[in-house]
């Protein structure tokens, strides 16, 4: 779904539910831009995707890790199975941290195998709480700003909430790799896009910007290619469908080629939502921890933010849906 007119009448469509459950929000239907009025804190724009639940990706133990690890302070680390996620348990940061070296941590982590009667044959992971880092309600804000900008560019605004949840939300962070601004752009990418970097400027800090560069970015370079990814698997697909759309954003993560090295080690048979589980657990040259985990995250945020919006009242405000002021 490419133009913007295309996307406008989708969205202005109303739904036919909105159910609010104990720890979730559930929208019924189609993807829909809501209006929510969250009190204390304002009226923003959330995305909705209701094949979260009758999909089950919501219930995958790898995703309720992460969800688990967004509320979880960093003065604690997660201890799960590597093969699944499922959560053994938590220790304080400040032990595992002060094992400098590999083997003082794999002689640590072997001793936690030990006391939890895990198989030698099982892997571990020791993960620091990320609560500092996710702040989930500070994204907000820039969710709403972008919401108009992506429809402009005919990109579904699902991508900008997706993005912004995990990215960099509230703050602009620089990465290792040279990523900055809120949708942690490179600066060959911000270049491409119009966007000016230089010693004096550097406009993907610019929320307005760096989103519009976002979206053509992904309009012209990050869907064309996984088509072309999902085309040479022989894989029929809808670009609004949810696993098609955590592909994308895999692309948009760690760039076509490094998922292709990745796909090359999954079956042709194994497609649509099994092909993005089976994407998390699987390691390529360059598509390694934070590649596979990258739409596990958005999957958990998207969640956290849905149980956000239930935990302070939120409310619908009529008719439910955006419009662009343009």
């Amino acid at each position: 779904m490419r133009s913007k007119t295309i996307f406008l009448s989708l969205f202005m469509l109303m739904f036919s539910t909105f159910v609010l459950c104990q720890d979730e929000i559930e929208v019924c239907g189609e993807e829909y831009i809501i209006l929510v009025e969250i009190p204390e804190v304002g009226t923003y724009t959330l995305i909705s995707e209701p094949a979260i639940y009758p999909e089950g990706w919501d219930t995958l133990s790898s995703i309720i890790f992460w969800r688990t690890a967004i509320q979880t302070p960093p003065e604690k680390c997660l201890v799960s199975l590597a093969s699944n996620r499922e959560i053994l348990g938590d220790i304080p940061s400040n032990i595992y941290q002060k094992k400098r070296y590999r083997s003082q941590r794999r002689y640590f982590r072997d001793s936690l195998k030990t006391a939890w009667d895990i198989p030698d044959q099982e892997s571990i992971y020791i993960t620091q709480g990320r609560a500092h880092y996710y702040l989930i309600e500070e994204a907000l804000p820039q969710i709403h700003e972008s919401v108009p900008i992506f429809l402009e560019e005919g990109i579904d605004p699902w991508y900008a909430q997706a993005i912004l949840l995990i990215e960099s939300p509230g703050k602009i962070r620089k990465s290792r790799a040279g990523a900055y601004g809120p949708y942690q752009l490179m600066k060959t990418v911000g270049r491409q896009f119009g966007l000016s970097i230089n010693k004096e400027v550097d406009e993907r800090a610019d929320l307005q910007k760096s989103a519009r560069a976002t979206a053509r970015f992904l309009r012209e370079v990050v869907i064309p290619n996984t088509i072309r990814l999902v085309e040479r698997r022989g894989q029929p697909y809808i670009e609004e469908s949810l696993w098609f759309k955590l592909l994308v954003l895999h692309v948009y993560h760690a760039g076509a080629g490094n998922v292709a090295g990745a796909l090359r080690k999954i079956p042709y048979s194994v497609k649509e939502n099994e092909l993005i589980i089976q994407l998390w657990k699987t390691k390529s040259r360059r598509f390694r921890n934070a590649s596979q985990n990258y739409s596990q995250i958005v999957l958990a945020a998207k969640l956290e933010l849905e149980k956000l919006i239930y935990q302070k009242k939120g409310k619908l405000i009529p008719p439910y849906f955006f419009q662009s002021s343009r």
